[in-house]
């Protein structure tokens, strides 16, 4: 059993030890002055439900540790490959399944790619690799195109087909996106003024949606020490009369609206996402951006969300807190959950990061309504 749980931290070890061997030939000198980085850390969580149903625990959580690295060669000629893992073992848990609850798998590798580089045109990625875009985020595996042929244009064009999540407090292992299928991207981010910044994009899941979209972000000061930013966002999705996502697609959308200001270190937001009457489409199906914790209603069918958060810095803590509510439609009803939460982060040494975050969340339906707590404990390297 102890063999079990520890298997896959000690793979990542033995893994990540390898490219920094002393005294080795010359292809392995080559091997080790590649690009490195990785963590390992600890993350505990707790989740008490307001009521429990019939049959469930009111209470459940984990505590873990984890590692994970990545690894690319030095490029030759133009190529590259990358390897990457993440791994996961169970301390602790509140009941029987909790730990497996969040954490679908213990070892993941989550890069595995092969990529060409040109200075003045990009590079072209083929595997398993992270990606960061407005509705496709963690890893994917596929192809993906990233394209700078101006310094104030950056094109990414590709196609997922699995998708992956390693985090703390979430593992899920590749799965397939829509099928075999896949989803095709295409997300354009132009600077014409340097206080405005463009970004359409267009992404296409195969028999399931269609969906282009426009996000735009203006940066100015109003006034001496006070930096703003308006982000407005539309999307439009039309569904496919076969799609089986959602247990059957229906046509939808959403308009997302927020406003932001930093003055002396003291940031403060306030957004505003309206969803369409029918829900937003399929487009959050692959990854979205959303700023709660939860959100577990950012998202449905005839949404209004109104949030309002602040951050700030004191001494070498940063404190931050956001509050939302939103109404939305189900089952024939209009109902409300509010959303609160709380977090405080802290670098205590160099490298070594801490991190506190309280979540409660209010339904209309109390068996949906829950206090979460999670702490977690992070080395970079």
């Amino acid at each position: 059993m102890i063999r079990q749980k520890l298997g896959g931290l000690l793979a990542l070890g033995i893994m990540a030890a390898l490219p920094a061997g002393a005294g080795a030939a010359t292809g392995q000198e080559s091997w080790a002055s590649g690009s490195f980085s990785g963590q390992a850390g600890l993350h505990w969580q707790r989740e008490k439900a307001r009521e429990a149903e019939p049959g469930e625990a009111a209470t459940a959580g984990f505590a873990a540790a984890h590692a994970g690295f990545s690894y690319e060669t030095p490029p030759w000629d133009g190529f590259s490959l990358g390897l990457g893992a993440w791994g996961t073992t169970r301390l602790d848990e509140r009941h029987s399944g909790d730990y497996r609850e969040e954490i679908a798998k213990d070892l993941v590798i989550n890069n595995a790619f092969a990529r060409y580089h040109d200075a003045y045109w990009g590079d072209l990625t083929l595997g398993r690799q992270a990606v960061e875009l407005e509705w496709l985020i963690d890893y994917m595996e596929g192809a993906m195109a990233r394209l700078t042929p101006r310094e104030e244009l950056a094109i990414s064009l590709g196609w997922a087909r699995r998708r992956a999540i390693t985090d703390p407090d979430e593992v899920v292992d590749f799965t397939r996106l829509n099928g075999n299928r896949g989803v095709y991207v295409l997300d354009v981010k132009y600077q014409p003024l340097a206080w405005l910044e463009l970004n359409p994009y267009y992404y296409h899941a195969p028999r399931e949606f269609r969906a282009p979209g426009l996000r735009a972000v203006t940066s100015y000061e109003p006034a001496p020490e006070l930096a703003a930013a308006t982000m407005v966002q539309w999307v439009r999705s039309t569904a496919h009369r076969d799609s089986v996502l959602a247990d059957g697609l229906e046509n939808g959308g959403l308009v997302w609206l927020e406003q932001s200001l930093d003055y002396r270190g003291l940031e403060l937001a306030g957004g505003y996402l309206k969803t369409d009457r029918r829900g937003a489409g399929g487009i959050d199906s692959f990854g979205d951006q959303q700023p709660f914790e939860e959100g577990n209603r950012l998202f449905s069918a005839n949404a209004r969300t109104f949030y309002l958060g602040a951050a700030y810095e004191v001494g070498p803590v940063t404190l931050a807190a956001l509050y939302g509510t939103t109404r939305y439609d189900e089952d024939g009803e209009r109902l409300r959950e509010k959303e609160l939460n709380l977090t405080a982060a802290s670098e205590i040494m160099p490298n070594l990061e801490i991190e506190l975050l309280y979540a409660k969340v209010s339904n209309d339906i109390r068996a949906d309504s829950y206090q979460l707590l999670k702490t977690g404990l992070v080395y970079r390297f």
